[in-house]
Parts: structure tokens; sequence; C-alpha cells
């Protein structure tokens, strides 16, 4: 199994010109440590992170997520074996963080969670169990 077979492909990015606000509902709404933020092609230019926005407090409504921009982001190609994405959860210690799934021109696919794989994981020892 590889990152691309369980990537949620649904993940809301922002533009460098949208407001940080957008970032901070994305962040509440879905229960994640960091925001997308990708070029008008797609390609991901870094995140907006809970830690930026609190260094960043108090901040205006119109401030542009560009003002809150992270350039290190957690990133892999769809090719990965899950175990890859795992390993590096681990190693990093950054279990609230994304992991982005980019094309090889670096375009945002989607993105795994370490709970996406702990739920692949879920299904995986529930299915062992019910065949035994």
């Amino acid at each position: 199994m590889f990152a691309g077979n369980i990537m949620d492909v649904e993940i809301e990015a922002l533009s460098p010109l949208d407001p940080a606000s957008e970032a901070v509902r994305i962040i509440l709404e879905k229960g994640v440590g960091e925001v997308a933020v990708v070029d008008p092609e797609g390609v991901l230019l870094g995140v907006v992170s809970v830690s930026a926005l609190l260094s960043g407090m108090p901040f205006s409504n119109s401030a542009p997520a560009a003002d809150f921009l992270v350039k290190e982001f957690f990133n892999l190609p769809p090719e990965t074996p899950l175990s890859g994405v795992a390993e590096l959860f681990a190693r990093t210690g950054k279990s609230a963080a994304i992991v982005f799934i980019l094309d090889p021109g670096g375009r945002l696919l989607g993105g795994i969670s370490a709970r996406d794989l702990l739920k692949r994981e879920w299904k995986y020892l529930k299915k062992e169990e019910k065949d035994k």
C-alpha cells in the first residue's frame, strides 16, 4: 500500500493572498495543525501552521496567509510505501502534522495525517481479526 492510495485528496488549500483568518477557520473546523498554501498552478509554496499563527497574534482579519508562510513542511511522492510515511511521523515526532503528497512538479495531490495511518492500520487489524 502506498501514500497515494490513502491520501486525502480534499485538502483545503489557500493562496498566499487569502486572509490568514481562513487558515484559522480551516485549522479549527478540520482539526489540523497546518494549512497548505499553493500558487495558481497548485504548487505547494508552504504552510500556515498553528505555531506561525500564534507567534503573529494578534493579527488583523486582512493579514494575508503569506505573512505566516512556513516553507518547511513534510512532503513525499505518492509512490511512497505507508511504512515510509509512518517512519517520517515517528522519526520527527510531528504526529499533528500533515505529510503532503506532491507530484514531481511540486503540485499538491493530497495529504496524510498520522490519524489517517492509524485508521488504515485499525481497519487492517479488524479485518485480520475477522479472518481468524
